[in-house]
């Protein structure tokens, strides 16, 4: 003890003690560390480091604890004689006997002289420690090498068709293929005469990105639209993966094509058509369409295949001739083989002159196909006849009287009534002094309106209610259809009767 600034103590007690001088050791576990690199490779890893000396290890100020790693091409050589020196920090200070696992992330040199990868901690500025932790490593020089898989490539083409495939490729070398960036891998697919040519005898050239990048010993199948040459020679479709801007894979996927000049070429089913037609009236058909060429139709765009009917007076007319010509969309395109049943409404022309009707496709804007699909037709001229049953017309009236009664009229013709619209089919009864008058000698005339349409062969009873003039009524009723704006029927009915 000690009385300060006066005096010690005699008393005192004393231990033997021993004196340690400072150490700054660790020990490595490196047994995550890859034993197998490639030139300029990066691969992350985690290394454990472990205090076995005396002193905290800080992981900052001036002078922190680090952990080198370094590729040699021996264990142990100076510093001079590494190949590379990465330096990576504590995550936090480290005391005697604890310890601490480190994230690295490590990037190979470009030489396969490196044999070694150390593991070594220093004390920046001031001293390495020893011993190291090494592991014998290969780096190998990088290879860029592709598998294909072109078993689903069609082996049919014809001249410019574009089809959809699908081919598989694997990363058989040691470099991760990047999908982005100036020198991006892509997939190269080209037609040509034969497997191996260079590329200015290539007959097409077209690139496909990847979705992703790709790792040594991944696959990816990629689907791409592709166009075949504009005329037919190619003999072989390779794919080939390229680096671009740097350089092609060595290893290409070939497959044997065969291209064939392109056919439009079309069948039609006409046996359904009616051959019976009345001059401008509607009927409904249906025609089987085959696509028996080898290009696929388009049902839309701006050169779509339509399906053309026309009325002729002969067959194979040229455009000109034709009487009509009435186009019909297809419900959707139609593949080389495939069939399609096209239901629609066709008008013959208003005249008796057509004798045929031609079904013709065509591919709008461009060629009418050669093939034709013909019926022998008749197209009688319009007729508008009517019949009429009075058997329930009254047969005594006094001048003035109404009556309702029951008038049943015949459709006779070959053209349907319309019940409405701006020229409807109405009947007509009027008093007469006699039958067969024209209209300025009638002495009435009343007007009634179908319940709906009348088809020809179709009948409708319609219920009327007449009144007779009120001075002289006339001897008989006539009852005549009118198609009102246009004409009278030149069908009347007529009934005596007796004036009271």
């Amino acid at each position: 003890m000690v009385k300060e600034q006066q005096l010690w103590f005699k008393q005192w007690a004393n231990v033997p003690v021993g004196l340690q001088g400072a150490t700054w050791m660790g020990s490595y576990d490196v047994r995550a560390i890859p034993r197998t690199w490639t030139y300029q490779h990066k691969q992350t890893f985690p290394v454990m480091v472990t205090n076995t000396g005396n002193q905290t290890w800080p992981a900052g100020g001036s002078n922190p604890i680090r952990l080198g790693l370094h590729f040699a091409s021996g264990p142990g050589l100076p510093w001079n004689s590494w190949l590379s020196d990465q330096r990576f920090a504590l995550p936090t200070d480290l005391a005697p006997g604890k310890s601490a696992t480190v994230s690295v992330s490590v990037t190979a040199p470009s030489t396969s002289r490196a044999t070694v990868l150390e593991a070594q901690l220093l004390k920046e500025q001031q001293f390495w420690f020893f011993p190291t932790g090494p592991i014998s490593v290969r780096v190998a020089a990088p290879a860029w090498a592709a598998g294909y898989d072109v078993s689903q490539v069609p082996h049919q083409w014809t001249a410019g068709q574009t089809q959809t495939i699908a081919v598989t490729v694997t990363n058989t070398g040691n470099q991760t293929w990047p999908a982005g960036g100036s020198s991006s891998v892509r997939l190269g697919l080209h037609f040509a005469r034969a497997s191996g040519l260079p590329s200015a005898q290539w007959l097409t050239d077209q690139r496909v990105t990847l979705a992703e990048d790709l790792d040594p010993g991944q696959s990816a199948t990629i689907s791409a639209s592709v166009t075949a040459p504009a005329a037919p020679g190619g003999v072989v479709l390779e794919a080939q993966m390229v680096k671009e801007n740097q350089f092609w894979f060595a290893q290409a996927g070939a497959t044997s094509i065969g291209t064939s000049t392109v056919t439009w070429l079309a069948g039609y089913d006409v046996s359904g058509v009616p051959k019976d037609w009345v001059a401008g009236q509607p009927q409904a058909i249906s025609i089987k369409l085959t696509n028996t060429g080898n290009q696929a139709w388009p049902a839309t765009g701006a050169s779509p295949v339509r399906l053309s009917l026309h009325f002729a007076s002969a067959a194979g007319q040229p455009y000109s001739g034709w009487l009509s010509d009435q186009r019909v969309p297809l419900p959707a395109d139609l593949q080389p083989g495939q069939s399609v049943t096209v239901p629609l409404s066709l008008t013959p022309p208003a005249t008796s002159d057509a004798v045929v009707l031609e079904a013709e496709v065509v591919k709008e804007w461009q060629f009418w196909f050669v093939q034709r699909g013909a019926v022998t037709t008749t197209n009688a001229a319009a007729s508008w006849m009517a019949g009429y049953d009075l058997s329930q017309a009254p047969r005594t009236w006094t001048p003035g009287q109404t009556q309702t009664w029951t008038v049943t009229v015949l459709n006779a013709g070959n053209q349907a009534w319309p019940s409405g619209g701006a020229n409807p089919v109405r009947i007509g009864v009027h008093f007469a002094p006699a039958a067969g008058l024209p209209f300025s000698g009638w002495l009435s005339d009343q007007r009634f309106t179908l319940p709906a349409d009348l088809s020809p062969g179709q009948s409708v009873a319609l219920s009327v209610t007449v009144g007779a003039p009120s001075g002289d009524t006339g001897g008989v009723i006539e009852v005549e259809a009118v198609a009102e704006g246009q004409f009278w029927f030149s069908q009347r009915a007529m009934v005596s009767f007796l004036a009271s």
